[in-house]
């Protein structure tokens, strides 16, 4: 009998005993923050776009690139490779149904609404 007692371990024994209970409850989580950035850490699809758009709805008036870039840049918060809004607005000048058109060299607006 004294074998016994000496290699009982009453503080496992109790683990035991709680982790076979039935009244866990599980931790809740707060909820996932929107993100903007992939696993791999590159900007979403649409994320340029939307801030450029947002950025020239605001003023309402022509921007050169550089200023663009550098609102976008305040907007999201994060440094924004100056050829992917260069490479944006280039793409939405040559497609004639996009909402950016090119007044000059280097300067751009939003289309406006024809009613």
């Amino acid at each position: 009998m004294d074998l016994v007692a000496v290699l009982s371990n009453f503080h496992t024994e109790a683990l035991y005993q709680r982790l076979t209970g039935r009244d866990w409850r599980q931790v809740r989580r707060p909820p996932p923050k929107p993100r903007d950035r992939t696993r791999d850490g590159k900007l979403k699809f649409g994320v340029v776009i939307e801030a450029v758009v947002a950025v020239m709805a605001e003023a309402g008036r022509p921007f050169r690139y550089i200023e663009i870039h550098s609102r976008v840049e305040m907007r999201l918060g994060i440094q924004v490779p100056k050829s992917s809004v260069k490479h944006l607005l280039h793409m939405a000048e040559r497609r004639k149904r996009q909402r950016i058109e090119r007044v000059s060299r280097g300067v751009y607006q939003l289309k406006r609404e024809r009613l």
